[in-house]
Order: C-alpha cells, then sequence, then structure tokens
C-alpha cells in the first residue's frame, strides 16, 4: 500500500476540480456510465482507488453524480452513509461542499451556506458558490468578505472583479465579520466613505484623501466604474420647479431651503442662483438667512468647494407648467427637480421626456402611468423620492422580520396615512397579524380590548355570571400569543395607546410606531419604550446635516421631512446627472446599484426609477430623546 502521506497529498491536489460547476458537469456528463447512476471523473476514482478509504471516496463520487444530474435527495440519503468527523481533510471538504450543494438544490441556501463554510480549505471555487448563496439570502457583506479573500488570494485585478466587490459593499448593511486582512478593512472605509458623503463632489473629496491614504491597495491600482466615473464628473446645470406661492408654498419653500443648504455645502457661499422666473428673488434671501459660517461647518477642515454651480428656481405656481418646463430646456438644464403634487408631477414628467430632460421628481407616481411606459431605457429618465409613509412601513417590517416577534398587533387609525401604511406592513409581512382598527381616539381602547380577546373574555364572564345567577369572581386576560404591537399613530393617538395597552394587560409587549408617533409639541416621556422609524438627519446626522437642523431648528419642524427632501434632492441631482451621463444605472442592464445614505433614509435605486427609502430605528428613553438601535450602515 503506497505511504499514507502521500495519498492524501495526492487526494488534496485534485480535491480543488472536484466541486460540481457547470463546466464539470458537462465533462462527467459525458463520462461512461456505470451501473446506469455512478459517474465519477476517471483521474478522481484513481486517485481515491488508491486511498485508505475506498468505500467512502466510491460514495463522495456516486452522491456527485447524483447532484450533478439534480437528484438532490438520493446524492444526501447516499451522504448520510458517511461521518465526516472521521474522515481526513480533503475528503471531509468535498463531504461538506456536495452536502452544500445538495441542499442548495432543494431551496434551502442558509442551509447551504452553513454546510460550505465549514470547509476547511475552501478553493476559489467554494467562495464563488459561497458569494451565490450570499446574494441569494441578501447577505452582501458575506459576499464582499469571500469576494476580497479571492481577489487577494488571486491576485485579481480585473474591472469586473472590482465592479463585483463595490457592488457587494454598496449593498451591505455593515461588516458580519472580523476583516481577514487590511485590504478589507480598507475596502469597508472607502465604501463608509463614498456611502455617507452625499453629493458626488463630497464623494469626490473622500475618494481622494482615500486614494492619498491607500495608493497601493487593489481598489487604488483598479478603480470599480462607479468610482472611476466621479474624475470626470462636471456639475450639472438643474432647474427647480416648486410651489412657492399659493396654498402650498410653506412646503415649496421648505423644499427649496433644505435644497439650498445642499447647494451651498457644494457651492461658494456668496454665489447666488440664477432666477428664471422673476415673480421669484429670494434666493438670496435663503442664503443671507443661513449662518455666516454655515459652509464652514458644513465642511470639514481643509475642504474648498468646487466652482459655482448653475441653478434655476421657478415658482411652479406662477405659469402653466409646459411654459416653465420650456423656460428650463431654454435656460440649458441638464435636469429637472420637482415639483411636489402627485398630479403636476406625472405632467412634467411628460413634458421633460418630450423635450429629452431628465426629471427628478418629488413625489411617487402611479406605476402604472403612461410616463413610466418602457421605463427609463426608453427616452429621457424620470426618478421618483419622496418622504412616503410606505417607506417607514416597510423599514419596520424588515427589521421585525430580522428578530423573533412573527405575531403582531397592528394598531391603526381611519386615517388615509395610517391605512396605506397598513397595507404596506401587510404587503411586507409573511406571518399572522392582528389588527386594531379605530376611527376616534375614544375608540382606542375598546379597540384594542377587542382584538386583545379582553372584550371576548369580559362577556363570557357576563354569560356565566347570568346562568349561575349570582356574581363571580374574575379577572380578564388578555391573549399571550402575540410577539409585539405595530402602532400607526399620531403623536396624540399614541399618547392615548399607551394606557390602553396598560388596561388592557398588553403594556409588556415591545411597540413600535413611524416618526408621525413623535410628531408633535411637548417631550415625548410618555413613549419611552417606543421603537420608531426616525429620518436620519434627526436620528444620526452627520456634520452637514447637523448644521441644516441647527439652522433652521428642525428638531422641532412639522416640516423636517420637506427640508430633508430638499437636502436630498440636491445630493441626488449630482448623481443621477453622473449616473445618466455615464448609463451605469441599474435600468441599462448593468449589475451596478446605486444605494447611499441621506438625510430622509438610505436610499436605493429601483429599475423602475423609484429612490427605496430605509429609515433609522431609534428608541425612545425615558426622557423622550432618541437612541439609535441599528447598527451603522
Amino acid at each position: 500500500m503506497p505511504n499514507r502521506s502521500i495519498v492524501l497529498c495526492l487526494i488534496i491536489l485534485t480535491m480543488n476540480g472536484c466541486q460540481s460547476t457547470q463546466e464539470s458537469a458537462e465533462v462527467q456528463n459525458n463520462m461512461p456510465r456505470e451501473r446506469g447512476d455512478a459517474v465519477a471523473s476517471a483521474k478522481n476514482s484513481a486517485i481515491y482507488s488508491l486511498s485508505d478509504y475506498p468505500s467512502e471516496t466510491l460514495i463522495l463520487n456516486r452522491a456527485a453524480t447524483k447532484f450533478d444530474a439534480e437528484r438532490s435527495l438520493e446524492g444526501l440519503e447516499l451522504l448520510q452513509d458517511l461521518n465526516p468527523e472521521i474522515l481526513p481533510a480533503p475528503l471531509k471538504d468535498q463531504y461538506q461542499r456536495l452536502s452544500a450543494q445538495g441542499y442548495n438544490q432543494l431551496g434551502e441556501p442558509l442551509r447551504a451556506l452553513e454546510l460550505i463554510q465549514l470547509i476547511a480549505n475552501p478553493t476559489k471555487l467554494d467562495r464563488n458558490f459561497i458569494v451565490q448563496l450570499c446574494n441569494d439570502l441578501s447577505n452582501y457583506s458575506c459576499s464582499a468578505h469571500n469576494l476580497i479573500r479571492n481577489q487577494q488570494e488571486y491576485a485579481e485585478l480585473s474591472i469586473t472583479i472590482q465592479n463585483d466587490i463595490w457592488s457587494a459593499l454598496l449593498l451591505a448593511d455593515s461588516p458580519d465579520q472580523i476583516f481577514a486582512s487590511a485590504s478589507e478593512s480598507a475596502w469597508w472605509s472607502l465604501r463608509n466613505d463614498i456611502f455617507n458623503a452625499g453629493s458626488v463632489d463630497q464623494a469626490k473629496l473622500v475618494l481622494r484623501r482615500w486614494l492619498d491614504l491607500n495608493p497601493n491597495h487593489s481598489a487604488a491600482q483598479q478603480l470599480p466604474t462607479m468610482l472611476k466615473n466621479l474624475t470626470t464628473y462636471a456639475p450639472p446645470k438643474i432647474a427647480l420647479l416648486l410651489p412657492l406661492s399659493g396654498r402650498l408654498s410653506g412646503a415649496g419653500e421648505a423644499v427649496r431651503d433644505g435644497f439650498l443648504g445642499g447647494y451651498f455645502v457644494d457651492s461658494p457661499l456668496h454665489s447666488i442662483p440664477t432666477i428664471s422666473d422673476q415673480t421669484f428673488v429670494s434666493a438670496p434671501t435663503a442664503a443671507r438667512k443661513m449662518p455666516s459660517d454655515y459652509l464652514g461647518r458644513a465642511l470639514r477642515v481643509g475642504e474648498q468647494p468646487s466652482a459655482t454651480r448653475s441653478l434655476a428656481i421657478f415658482d411652479s405656481a406662477s405659469a402653466p407648467l409646459d411654459e416653465l418646463v420650456a423656460r428650463a430646456k431654454a435656460s440649458g438644464a441638464d435636469l429637472i427637480i420637482g415639483p411636489l403634487r402627485k398630479d403636476r408631477a406625472m405632467t412634467v414628467a411628460a413634458l421633460a421626456r418630450q423635450v429629452n430632460i431628465p426629471t427628478l421628481l418629488l413625489n411617487y407616481i402611479e406605476p402604472t402611468s403612461a410616463v413610466l411606459a418602457g421605463g427609463n431605457s426608453s427616452g429621457s429618465s424620470v426618478y421618483q423620492l419622496a418622504t412616503a409613509i410606505e417607506n417607514e412601513a416597510a423599514t419596520l417590517a424588515r427589521s421585525l422580520m430580522d428578530s423573533n416577534h412573527k405575531r403582531v398587533l397592528v394598531v391603526h387609525s381611519g386615517q388615509n396615512w395610517s391605512q396605506r401604511a397598513l397595507l404596506e406592513f401587510q404587503a411586507q409581512w409573511p406571518f399572522v397579524i392582528s389588527v386594531a382598527r379605530f376611527d376616534e381616539i375614544k375608540e382606542v381602547t375598546s379597540a384594542i380590548g377587542g382584538t386583545m380577546g379582553v372584550a371576548d373574555s369580559v362577556a363570557r364572564k357576563s354569560e356565566l355570571s347570568q346562568l349561575f345567577d349570582q356574581e363571580i369572581q374574575f379577572l380578564p386576560r388578555a391573549r399571550e400569543d402575540l410577539d409585539a404591537v405595530i402602532a400607526f399613530t399620531s403623536n396624540v393617538e399614541s399618547r392615548a395607546l399607551v394606557p390602553a395597552l396598560r388596561f388592557h394587560f398588553a403594556d409588556k409587549l415591545p411597540i413600535y410606531a413611524t416618526s408621525q408617533s413623535i410628531r408633535g409639541e411637548g417631550n415625548n416621556k410618555q413613549l419611552a419604550g417606543f421603537t420608531v422609524t426616525e429620518l436620519p438627519i434627526l436620528a444620526n446626522p452627520n456634520s452637514k446635516m447637523d448644521s441644516l437642523v441647527h439652522t433652521y431648528a428642525l428638531k422641532d419642524s412639522p416640516l423636517v421631512e420637506l427640508y430633508a427632501l430638499g437636502y436630498d434632492a440636491y445630493q441626488l441631482a449630482t448623481w443621477i446627472h453622473m449616473l445618466d451621463r455615464n448609463n451605469l444605472n441599474e435600468r441599462t442592464g448593468s449589475q451596478q446599484p446605486w444605494r447611499l445614505s441621506m438625510a430622509t433614509g438610505v436610499l436605493q435605486l429601483r429599475p423602475d426609477g423609484r429612490f427605496k427609502r430605509t429609515l433609522e430605528l431609534a428608541n425612545i428613553d425615558r426622557r423622550g430623546r432618541l437612541r439609535v438601535v441599528t447598527k451603522s450602515l
């Protein structure tokens, strides 16, 4: 018998080719079959026949044949005859590799990932399989980790691998494991800098600093496409259409001031925007409202603002929309932003497409709208951003799905926004939902009692008292099958909800709510313990956002969402211009995603042109203050 150590070394050298891939499956399927079902690489069969584990290697090869033929259950049944703990490392790795393949074929990617990660000496193909599983599970931090490991071990610097790493990093929330190397740490540092930068100009500044600190990093030697295009970016000419007179003027002015807050971070404070509508001349006034040191506080030490941007501001209530769009075209606008009302947004989108100007609408329009027919791949691009309550409901649903809360009670009012939040939550939530609705605050207690089962308990008590013709000592009980309460309620309604839950023995359940629960005057001490969705500009602002918050006292402003919307509209304008110019958005067939953290939330560009928002989760402490509970994204 050959020396055992030599045999094992031979096995190690050949195991890298044993993982089943599309290519290897095609090769194996061309090999002659033994007894109708046993197919294996002739080379591997010869090596295994010399080993001290002939029966085990035969089982592994037969199982591989089953998986190549997608007869997963038969393959896993064969593997049950093996004890991986007594196998040598190469055979044990093959056992885990094949088991993972089988479970993945059965539609169990999480189990497959757990198994393949047990491999002691993963190959490049193993890590590629791990990346596939991580992507299927939306675990992009895991994807990035394994892509970076492959890059390091095999010295890959192709633009494809750089783009794959960058895409995974942008989609990941935070690293889910300790960095394996200084290179991985630097990748995440670059990602965090860009992710939180704001506008393209700020991203260019942080990229330049990162490159100075990491000149020998793989990303410095071969920039991902998105970052490479930062270096050739030129600021767009923007036409801003907002209602600055009439019924919606207050909302329009809030969005405008938020927009200018972002604008002045990237431009010299003394620059005055071009005014294209003579009925609106308040841009200089808006600039004077800001403290003289606003720009200095918004920028980091040593940073210099870029050249003056071209900005035309139009009062959308002052003239017909077709006339205003024509003026925007005549002014040379690269991008139109606005208006606010949904019906007017649809009109502007259609007009802008006719004159071939990309548009960022500050409202969501119906997906079935004829304006969106053909998507952004046909005609001028239409993008959409709004501070819709549906985004907050979706944030709650996604966050709770990562917890142990499965059975929830949703409390909502008859208000339109509350009902929309309920519908979005129901669309996202895969488990059982109990619903308690009320139309007036005085109905909150009875609505909770009915859903918690307390009302039924009291009714049964009354029936028994009548049956026995005597008073029965009775302590009502609430149902015990609920894990959490979701409140789509206003500030006043939320304050009424707290004693109602206490009265019906549900005060120990965790309560989750939207930002509407904390919008209003007064301290939120009564809502201590609530976990709420909140705008990053309030829950976790960076220095630039914080300057805007202090300038306009946004912590107590009922219009804070509109200021944040305007602030993000400017930042998005810079990215949209670059995306459109370089055809990097998802809707042109590229795999490069776009996802960054901004004032209204973490924004991700969807194929339909909408920016999906994910908000911060914050807990209200005993003093009524917000404490961010989510990990930094």
